[in-house]
């Protein structure tokens, strides 16, 4: 049992994975002047992430912030929205590597009052993982009518993503609007320091003398 118990240990010392570090893409340095709608030209890059859109360039618009805090999905902040309608947006590591998403806030551009809005939008993902394989997924947004903008947080904890993208359904609408994109590193297992691996060593020298000492005992 004790022998057990100092083999258990010392793998646990080993396997223990490092703790994954979480990042929010809220887009507040978007926000244009008094609250007014800013323009991103080119790729947004928050974090050590870049959001892109595949309908513009470094000199064109790809992104605008809500003008008003009526129809946006942040009241204090910013939220960005694709500048070109069914544009696909698409957000990956700066560099490229893997990482899990989260959860995210999405919803159309407009809240359903303003009458320029469906009362519901669809949402294609693609989610592109690490190992070459993808995954796809429709999300049906609820926007309700007689109310403000209708936030959607949506929850996926998928991983290890090499990126993703999404895209308002075309006949939906041609706009959608995203804020809050948690993202985080993807969970490895930690690398002993020198002085763990010399702890280890003699554990296991110690583990295997009390094995022998044991034969010793039993055949005697």
């Amino acid at each position: 049992m004790f022998t057990r118990s100092i083999a258990a240990l010392l793998l646990a010392a080993v396997a223990t994975p490092a703790a994954a570090a979480t990042v929010v893409l809220d887009f507040d340095a978007a926000r244009g002047t008094n609250g007014r709608t800013g323009y991103v030209y080119g790729p947004w890059i928050e974090d050590g992430f870049q959001v892109s859109a595949n309908r513009c360039s470094t000199s064109n618009t790809c992104f605008v912030t809500t003008g008003t805090t009526l129809s946006s999905l942040d009241r204090t902040g910013a939220a960005l929205t694709n500048f070109q309608g069914n544009a696909v947006t698409t957000i990956a590591r700066v560099g490229g590597g893997a990482f899990a998403l989260d959860s995210l806030d999405i919803a159309n551009n407009y809240g359903n009052f303003s009458g320029y809005g469906p009362a519901t939008m669809d949402v294609d993902f693609t989610f592109n993982f690490a190992d070459g394989s993808s995954l796809a997924r429709t999300y049906v947004l609820a926007n309700t009518a007689g109310q403000r903008l209708t936030v959607n947080s949506l929850t996926f904890d998928l991983a290890p993503l090499s990126s993703f993208s999404f895209t308002p359904r075309a006949g939906s609408s041609g706009f959608a609007q995203f804020d809050n994109i948690r993202l985080s590193d993807v969970a490895a297992a930690a690398v002993p320091e020198p002085a763990t691996w010399a702890m280890m060593i003699g554990g296991f020298g110690l583990v295997g003398g009390a094995m022998r000492r044991r034969r010793t005992l039993v055949a005697a």
